[in-house]
């Protein structure tokens, strides 16, 4: 067993991919790392005989993307006061959601500091995305909104995912001002 947790980390390479996988070998040591490679993408046990030793996800990497969790710095993309007055030094980071899971898809509103104070704000675009159909940005994107979900500011300078169209009810203020979608 010792010999096969050596010859598996050394085949996994850092970005986590397989690196004998190029080559065809029908070697037992190879069939062995195949298994272990497959264990670790379904997170379950590494080895059949072996219960105690199951996968981490800080052992070999993350397997599922986070988008947007507490600390997250964004870029406020309208022209309001309080987006303006942000210093380079001093980006707007999340402070709170309000939803039970504690992470953030385009669309949803959470509370975010804002140049010493907290404000409501609507997530518009993020680095990461869960699916291939959600357009990814440079920066994670928010518009600063009230209590009653308007927008603080008059124009939106970024462009607006279309999949934010099917919260038309809860965003239709924000929506509004928005002159191009992607």
């Amino acid at each position: 067993m010792a010999a096969f947790l050596k010859f598996a980390s050394k085949t996994i390479s850092s970005d986590g991919q397989l690196k004998s996988l190029l080559f065809q070998g029908s070697s037992p040591l190879f069939t062995k790392t195949r298994q272990f490679w497959n264990a670790h993408l379904l997170g379950t046990n590494l080895l059949s005989g072996c219960n105690s030793l199951t996968l981490s996800p800080f052992l070999l990497g993350t397997i599922q993307k986070r988008n947007i969790t507490l600390l997250t710095t964004f870029k406020v993309v309208d022209n309001s006061a309080l987006g303006k007055s942000v210093k380079k030094n001093r980006k707007p980071y999340l402070i709170g959601f309000y939803r039970k899971r504690k992470t953030a898809d385009p669309g949803d509103v959470i509370r975010v500091a804002v140049a010493g104070k907290t404000n409501k704000a609507v997530v518009i675009g993020t680095r990461k995305t869960k699916h291939h159909t959600i357009p990814r940005y440079d920066n994670n994107c928010i518009v600063l909104v009230d209590d009653n979900l308007a927008p603080l500011g008059t124009r939106i300078k970024a462009p607006i995912p279309t999949i934010l169209r099917k919260r038309q009810e809860k965003l239709s203020k924000v929506l509004a001002l928005a002159t191009r979608f992607i």
